[in-house]
């Protein structure tokens, strides 16, 4: 066996216990690396350790580490940490894309609530405004007010009419498509 596949088992060991103890030393692009036999023995960190063959891998560890495993070989050991690491890093992202779910969730649920707000906020307006400008037809046509006010009301009520009349009271029989507020949006 040459030495040089001997340190490099062993600095997997060391690279497995070190992001045991402290999951933030394991990039998140080393952990698909770290799912397999094979593609543990295939990973490769610049100063650390390079790609072995799963073969050399095995008599490597099994020659550096069987001080280390009680009642397993060296490498079932390493395969161990291994398995133990890809499995906390795997629960941790997972729990991370469940929290990222929630937020999205909680955020969407938020502009829901503020758009139900804005639209019953929108039909009070609507219905104020109905009234208002119901009152101001009235008063353009009442027989106590002096003629001259009455015409200022009637004036307004008919520009206000000319202006706005599509919206208030659409004519959907000549065909006149469904207006919307933003030009382009739904409608």
């Amino acid at each position: 066996m040459r030495p040089e596949s001997v340190t490099n088992a062993y600095a997997r060991y060391k690279y497995l216990v070190n992001g045991i103890k402290d999951n933030s030393l394991v990039a998140n692009k080393d952990i698909d690396s770290l799912s397999s036999q094979r593609a543990f023995a295939g990973m490769s960190i610049s100063g650390m350790f390079g790609p072995l063959s799963l073969n050399t891998l095995k008599s490597a560890a099994n020659q550096c580490l069987d001080d280390k495993a009680s009642g397993m070989t060296g490498f079932e050991y390493l395969n161990n940490l291994r398995a133990d690491l890809y499995a906390t890093l795997k629960w941790k992202s997972n729990s991370k894309d469940k929290n990222k779910t929630k937020r999205s969730e909680e955020f969407l649920k938020k502009i829901k609530n503020e758009r139900d707000k804005a639209e019953c906020h929108n039909l009070v307006l609507t219905k104020a405004y109905s009234e208002l400008l119901a009152s101001f037809q009235a008063l353009s046509h009442d027989e106590n007010i002096d003629q001259r006010t009455r015409q200022r009301f009637n004036n307004v009520v008919e520009r206000h009419l000319e202006i706005y009349g599509a919206i208030i009271e659409p004519d959907l029989s000549v065909g006149q498509e469904r207006l919307s507020v933003i030009k382009g949006g739904r409608s």
